[in-house]
């Protein structure tokens, strides 16, 4: 154990080497085998060299990233070589590194011998050559290489090869070539003999390193790995290395401790102090650290961050480039700082070079003279080294210092070419400064090399640290920022919003606190843009530039943070838009942790580029979300174009700051969409935010109305004077209320916004919109001013337009129809009066004067006017018969109104009769001109009996005149002449309200009345002509029945008449007829029901209710006889349930498509449903009006059982039945399902029973030898058997039943029949045949009704297609089914626009 082999080989070996030298010592007899030892030694000559001259050397390496410390030792090794062995220390020349080109046009054979020409004279001149990069020279050195020398006298020669040619080159005894190349290029293209004549070392920058050394890599790849244990928050991959520490390769960290240690070294004792050597190592490989890298430091390590973000931001000056040359350049003591830095941001341009180097000074104050090159601007190394040489040499002669900027694009792609051209740099310096020496005070020179890189070059090999006398960098970004830009370390641990500085905040005390606030005015003006665009103005798109004209016009570009004023557009933008972001960062928790996230998002990083630029982006996205949405809010209705500096009224932009600046009304609320709803197609307004003054009063308007006393005629005033106080205590009426200039102005450009925002004018041109505004304003401002008196207030005066507005909006709305149809007519209104006795009388006066445009051009002899002029009365029908039918305070009895009534009614009449005669025969103008002045005399009352007789005197003699002139189309004209009649009742005397009742009793008389000598009553149609003849058989009819029932709920006088006529009725039927009777009144009465809830759409509980109550009062029991009341309440009972059964199926969730087509009455509240079922359940449990037995069952319950059956089928029911068991009668079972299958096909009729009937009986009947229905060739008959088959295959299925094989034959014999002439029905006929069990197409049928029903519906739809595939109306659905494609450009009537 104790054995020691070292100790025992030197005992045994001692004596036999007396002369050797003390092997303890590092001698030539024990050389130092470590890696500088080797290198030492190999660069030893012959006569020092122990055993001889050793081969040059290939040192491997990564990245070259051993070349600076392999010069740092070349240079202390070749001091220890002597000539002749005769000085230990002779001063020699420092190595000559020559990089080869990677310029552009340097590959050409020139550049090979001025490469030849270097290495030959630092051959001549002793000096040891380092050649990187050179692999196309290596060949004409090939016997350099070799050492095959020629010696003559004292001096080696060799042959130095440049292509066919050879020169002769002596060789100094000091001279050394080192070749270093990449492991990589070596192993790939350096030929076998060339890597033979070389002694191999493979470098790196950790293999020179000490023990010492070593220890604190460790540490320092601990630490950097430390930065790489951060996460992408969105991908959720770690960042590695060399996304923290920019050029970060393998054996950067080492390379960088062997740089601090040479520092902080003891060169007297030799002693490494471990601690100080870490820390400059930290320090030299933060300078390389991205920002952002740092501040993801924080997420990993706290503590850590704190101290390195003091150190980043304090001491090494790299948030911008001006602050890191001052830095560098004042603290110089030698011949100058020669600096690289990496930036991912854009390069300089000449103006941004000269605007940082304006801040240069030397230390004695003088200026620094710059140059600025772009090295991809030079296609050669020797016009770099030119260009580069002439700047050194120029400066420093003249004394001055200087700074050279080389600027390089794409750094990762040009790694060779930066390399070069930095070694040139130093070659062409250092010649400078070797020609000075020994002059005094010549200048310095400084050098800078800015190297591009983007995000996306991590993973390259590009270098970022470099040795000595480098000092290496990464700037971010290299320009300063703005008090608009944020800094960087400024936003970490804080939110958006305190970043800025808004007039609400506190000035803060210390300049260092102010440093970080942003100018967010600024911000907002660079942010106008892209805030704008993110607005969503598709239909106005002009609109757009003008928002940035007007908000660039506003938003002072260069506004001092402190000094924002307040009063102006700006300040209080600005106000605005810091009160959301504070919002925002209250809405999230770790609102001041963003810088941090952005740091960890590395999508964001590569769209920003910095780290800078993607807190910017970041920023300005917080902020563009915001300021869209105040712009949005702001400009609805072009409301910017108020406040601009260029002809604005002065009160009205006054009012305009006045309203912005109230936070009460503006009140913008952070994540809540901004309300932009137009009602129509938007406008410029005139009065500012004239739709918050408008929702203020709309919402108060209830109130108001409630404030109110109720009891009598609601006062105009009073209610205006409730708005007043009620919109008073708002915020936006406290603006209103202190502002007190020109009141009158303000309240003119309200009434065109009120207007144009809540009226709608459809005219081509804007001159005849602007007239109607102006017609209506003028009528409105007459009654608002006597509902203001003596107070003349803006806020009285819009009050008291709110008021008016709504007591007469259906008015102007309809005016406004009614002028659009006669926009001529607004010229003659703008000159006259629009009230009367203070209530608007505009639309009557607008009504008179369109139907004098509407009189019948009875004297035209051409049809198309006549056309033209029916047309125009249809258009406005509807638009005048809600006029005249509006509540005109107090107007109806005047003579105006009554006149105008008539006429319109005239016109009516004169229109049917046009319509029904005119336009179809021949010369009946003479017939419509006789009936134009019988109407037109005095304008008489088309209601009175008297009239109404006239015009029946009147069609009845012109018949009779046509037969007397033996017209042939007498019989045609007769019947329109009773068409018109009938629409005459209908549509004129009817729809205008109650008719007289000598005009009723006239109707009523016309179908019944007795017959002579007897009290008996005959029935008879209504008619125009006397002779109408009685009905043979008396004859209920419909026509006047409904028209009466209609009217009766605007009328107690018809409910008089109803009875009449029903009496009346009663009387003329026979007893077997009288049945027929009470279900006409049911239907008609029904039918109203209808129309009752259709015009309402509601459903009235009460009103079925009201059913229930007379099916038990007015029961024919209790009464001795059906009376009228009682068929009203059944026609209500089975309205209720018409609609019960449509809500049955939604409360019991039935899907199927049969429910979907069967939803005629949809109740979308639910809640209301549920009280008519209530209903609906009292009524069909109430056993007085039910009666289910063995014998009958009638009754309110079985209408609603057949209602559901008929419109949704047995499932719908049977779902129905499980939900609500009162539904279901108590004899029949209806939940539990059976296996008989409804036959779909019946519909067919006795044809298809017959077949069906015989295929069952071939399928279950037994033995069968012979149908008994012979089938025929025809398309019908091949559905019938072919749908047969099909019903009996399903029936099987479901009864899981076998069809027997000599029933199939038999069948399948009948189905040849049509094989020739239909074979797909043929074919899906012996598919069917197949038996049940193993049938594909019958696979999904189950017991449900619901798929069996579904499946028949599949099939018959297959059969008919089968059968008319020749039919036209087919083709499109043939062609859905089979090439769809072909319909791409067809558009079928179903199909939506």
């Amino acid at each position: 154990e104790d054995f020691e082999p070292i100790t025992e080989f030197e005992k045994k070996i001692r004596p036999h080497l007396s002369d050797a030298a003390d092997l303890s010592s590092n001698s030539s007899m024990n050389p130092n085998c470590t890696t500088l030892g080797l290198i030492r030694t190999s660069l030893m000559n012959k006569e020092r060299s122990w055993h001889g001259e050793n081969r040059y050397l290939l040192f491997l390496t990564e990245n070259y990233a051993a070349l600076h410390i392999l010069h740092h030792y070349l240079t202390d090794a070749l001091k220890c070589v002597s000539i002749s062995g005769k000085a230990t220390h002779e001063k020699i020349l420092e190595p000559f590194v020559l990089f080869g080109s990677s310029f552009p046009k340097d590959k050409e054979y020139t550049q090979v011998c001025r490469n030849i020409n270097q290495i030959k004279i630092c051959m001549e001149t002793g000096r040891t050559v380092i050649l990187l990069n050179l692999e196309n020279l290596y060949e004409s050195l090939y016997d350099v290489l070799n050492q095959y020398y020629i010696v003559h006298g004292e001096n080696r020669y060799v042959d130095l090869g440049l292509q066919t040619h050879r020169v002769k080159c002596r060789v100094h005894e000091n001279f050394k070539l080192i070749m270093i190349a990449e492991k990589k290029t070596v192993y790939s293209k350096f030929p076998i003999p060339l890597i033979n004549r070389l002694e191999k070392h493979f470098v790196l920058a950790s293999s020179v390193l000490t023990e010492i050394q070593k220890d604190v890599l460790k540490d320092i790849e601990e630490w950097v790995q430390m930065f790489s244990t951060v996460k992408d928050h969105n991908s959720h991959k770690s960042f590695c290395e060399a996304e923290a520490f920019i050029g970060y390769q393998r054996d950067t960290a080492a390379a960088v401790v062997f740089q601090a240690t040479t520092l902080h070294i003891d060169h007297v004792k030799e002693h490494i102090d471990k601690e100080a050597v870490l820390k400059k190592s930290k320090h030299l490989l933060l300078q390389t650290a991205s920002p952002d890298a740092v501040i993801r430091l924080e997420a990993v390590s706290p503590a850590d961050f704190k101290d390195l973000e003091h150190v980043y931001t304090s001491h090494q000056y790299f948030d911008c480039l001006s602050k890191f040359l001052k830095h560098h350049i004042s603290g110089t003591v030698d011949s100058g700082a020669m600096m690289q830095v990496t930036t991912h941001g854009h390069l300089l341009s000449s103006s941004e070079v000269e605007f940082i180097v304006t801040g240069l000074h030397t230390n004695d104050g003088h200026s620094i003279i710059t140059s600025n090159f772009f090295l991809q601007d030079y296609d050669t190394e020797l016009a770099f080294s030119n260009k580069i040489g002439a700047s050194f040499e120029k400066r420093v002669g003249e004394r001055l210092e200087s700074l050279l900027i080389v600027q390089c694009e794409s750094g990762h792609l040009d790694g060779d070419l930066i390399a070069c051209a930095r070694y040139r740099i130093i070659d062409e310096r250092t010649k400078v400064i070797e020609k000075m020496k020994g002059v005094e005070n010549f200048g310095k020179s400084h050098v800078l090399v800015i190297i591009h890189l983007p995000r996306e070059a991590v993973g390259t090999p590009f270098v970022g640290f470099q040795s000595d006398p480098w000092i290496s960098a990464h700037i971010d970004e290299l320009r300063e920022t703005g008090d608009d830009i944020i800094s960087l370390f400024a936003a970490n641990g804080k939110s958006i919003s305190s970043l800025f500085f808004s007039a609400s905040s506190q000035l803060l005390s210390s300049e260092e606190e102010t440093r970080h606030h942003l100018n967010l005015c600024k911000c907002l003006h660079r942010c106008i843009q892209p805030a704008v665009c993110k607005i969503a103005s598709a239909k106005r798109s002009r609109r757009g530039y003008e928002q940035v004209e007007i908000l660039v016009e506003l938003i002072p570009k260069d506004c001092p943070i402190y000094e924002i004023d307040v009063s102006a557009f700006h300040g209080i933008l600005v106000k605005h838009i810091h009160s959301l972001l504070q919002q925002r960062d209250q809405a999230f928790p770790s609102s001041d942790k963003w810088a941090l996230h952005e740091a960890c998002n590395r999508n964001a990083l590569q769209h920003g580029g910095t780290f800078r630029n993607a807190l910017t982006r970041k920023m300005d996205d917080v902020i563009i979300s915001v300021f869209s949405g105040v712009i949005t809010f702001i400009d609805q209705f072009s409301n910017l174009n108020l406040i601009r500096k260029d002809g604005s009224c002065t009160s009205v932009a006054v009012f305009w700051l006045a309203v912005f600046n109230a936070s009460d009304v503006m009140s913008f609320k952070y994540g809540t969409p901004i309300n932009t709803s137009i009602n129509f197609k938007d406008f410029e307004c005139k009065l500012p935010f004239f739709w918050i003054i408008k929702e203020a009063f709309d919402t108060q308007w209830d109130t108001a109305e409630s404030i109110v006393p109720a009891g009598g005629e609601i006062s105009g005033v009073n209610l205006c004077d409730q708005l007043c106080s009620l919109v008073a205590s708002t915020p936006i009426g406290q603006v209103i209320t202190a502002f007190m200039q020109d009141s009158h102005h303000l309240y003119t450009c309200y009434v065109h916004d009120f207007l144009k925002s809540i009226h709608r004018c459809n005219y081509p041109s804007s001159e005849t919109m602007d007239l109607e505004y102006k017609v209506i304003s003028n009528a409105l401002d007459t009654l608002v001013s006597s509902l203001c008196a003596d107070q003349g207030t803006l806020m009285r005066k819009i009050a008291a337009l709110h008021t008016v507005y709504s007591t007469y909006k259906q008015h102007i709305t309809w005016f406004g129809h009614l002028m659009s149809c006669f926009p001529a007519i607004l010229r003659t209104l703008d000159s006259t009066s629009s009230n009367h006795q203070g209530s608007m009388v505009l639309h009557l006066n607008a009504l008179q004067s369109a139907l004098k445009h509407l009189e019948p051009p009875l004297q035209e002899k051409t049809d198309e006017k006549l056309c033209n002029w029916l047309y125009l009365v249809q258009k406005c029908q509807i638009i005048i018969d809600t006029i005249l039918s509006l509540n005109h305070h107090g107007q109806e009895s005047s003579p105006f109104f009554i006149a105008v009534s008539r006429q319109w009614h005239r016109i009516r009449v004169l229109q049917l009769f046009v319509e029904h005669l005119v336009t179809k025969f021949k010369d009946m103008m003479p017939f419509a001109n006789r009936l134009n002045l019988a109407l037109r005399g005095n304008e008489p009352d088309i209601f009175s009996d008297k009239v109404i007789m006239s015009i029946k005197t009147t069609l009845d003699s012109m018949v009779s005149q046509l037969e007397k002139q033996r017209n042939a189309n007498v019989q045609h004209i007769r019947l329109s002449c009773f068409k018109f009649f009938m629409q005459l009742i209908t549509h004129v005397c009817f729809e205008y309200g109650t008719p007289k009742e000598d005009l009723i009793k006239n109707l009523i008389s016309m179908v019944f009345s007795e017959k002579e000598g007897t009290q008996d009553i005959s029935t008879r149609q209504i008619s125009p002509y006397k002779e109408e003849t009685h009905d043979s058989i008396p004859i209920v009819r419909s026509f006047l029945l409904q028209l009466l029932l209609d009217n009766s709920s605007s009328s107690s006088v018809l409910q008089k008449y109803i009875n009449d006529y029903f009496v009346n009725a009663q009387k003329a039927l026979s007893a077997e007829k009288i049945h027929d009777l009470y279900l006409l009144f049911t239907h008609c009465y029904e039918h109203t029901c209808c129309k009752t809830y259709e015009s309402k759409q509601q459903c009235s509980v009460s009103f079925v209710e009201e059913g229930l109550k007379g099916l038990v009062h007015h029961s024919p029991h209790e009464c001795k006889g059906i009376s009228l009341e009682y068929l009203k309440a059944v026609a209500q009972v089975r309205f209720g349930l018409h609609l019960a059964a449509t809500c049955l199926i939604q409360e019991a969730g039935c899907n199927e498509p049969m429910c979907i087509l069967g939803q005629d009455n949809n109740i979308k509240d639910s809640a209301a449903r549920l009280r008519l079922l209530a209903v609906i359940e009292r009524i069909c449990t109430d056993t007085t009006i039910n009666q289910i037995d063995q014998v009958h069952a009638t009754g309110p319950l079985m209408y609603l059982l057949r209602l559901l059956v008929r419109r949704y089928g047995m499932m719908p029911l049977r779902n129905v039945c499980k939900k609500y068991q009162w539904v279901q009668p108590p004899n029949l079972e209806l939940t539990t399902e059976n296996k008989e299958i409804i036959d779909e096909f019946v519909i067919y009729g006795d044809k298809y029973t017959q077949i069906q009937e015989q295929v069952s009986k071939t399928i279950y009947g037994g033995m069968v030898q012979q149908l008994a229905i012979v089938p025929k060739h025809t398309p019908c008959e091949a559905v019938y058997w072919v749908l047969a088959i099909c019903n009996v295959s399903i029936t099987a299925k479901v009864r899981n039943q076998q069809f027997p094989p000599d029933s199939i034959k038999l069948l399948e014999q009948t189905l040849k029949t049509f094989k020739v002439q239909f074979p797909e029905l043929y074919e899906l006929g012996q598919a069917m045949l197949s038996q049940p069990k193993n049938n594909p197409l019958l696979l999904l049928i189950s017991n449900s009704s619901e798929t069996q029903s579904i499946l028949m519906i599949v099939i018959h739809t297959a059969v008919v297609f089968f059968a008319k595939q020749k039919m036209q109306m087919l083709e499109p659905f043939l062609a859905m089914l089979n090439d769809p494609v072909s319909l791409t450009n067809m558009y079928l009537p179903t199909m939506p626009d």
